[in-house]
């Protein structure tokens, strides 16, 4: 029985869709719908401090970016506001009570595992923002909790744009056949 599920969004197409599959499902099931954005500024400006070949993307970010941890954190501040305005309004439309963004510092894979031992069922996005052009490939993070968690994993692999969305019956389908 899923009484409680875990969320792990980084505003990312995927993560939206993982949102809303999240949402939907603690409706169905009553279950109680938790939601985790990880804070991994301090990590990204750890790697970016080792010595790289120009040009090359850390954790997505190119190096010119990576300019200082003060700036990573802000950018990180403004990317969970965002995500935390999409939830309300995502809980909101579903009719889900009672969901607040909870924000975790650390290596995002290590946090949602962690968390994960705390719900039934864990949902999250094929790959965040640190994934490269290949839509068929999970990312480093997706891959690393499905191999560490020790509770269901459902993987959005659709983007919120790509139709996360309930489909609608189509006038042919619902006459059925003559």
């Amino acid at each position: 029985m899923i009484r409680s599920i875990l969320v792990a969004l980084d505003g990312s197409g995927p993560a939206r869709a993982a949102g809303r599959n999240a949402a939907v499902a603690a409706r169905w099931f009553g279950a109680r719908l938790r939601a985790v954005f990880v804070d991994d500024s301090a990590e990204r400006a750890r790697m970016a401090a080792l010595p790289i070949t120009p040009g090359t993307p850390v954790g997505g970010v190119p190096p010119s970016i990576l300019v200082s941890l003060e700036d990573l954190e802000k950018d990180m501040a403004r990317r969970r506001d965002e995500v935390a305005e999409f939830l309300r309004r995502l809980c909101e439309e579903i009719g889900v009570e009672g969901v607040a963004l909870e924000t975790v510092r650390g290596r995002p894979a290590d946090c949602i595992v962690r968390l994960g031992h705390q719900v039934d069922l864990l949902v999250m996005g094929r790959s965040g923002f640190s994934a490269g052009p290949d839509e068929d490939t999970l990312g480093s993070v997706c891959e690393a909790v499905l191999h560490h968690a020790n509770k269901p994993v459902l993987v959005s692999t659709a983007s919120e744009s790509q139709g996360a969305k309930r489909p609608e019956r189509s006038e042919t389908s619902s006459q059925g056949a003559k």
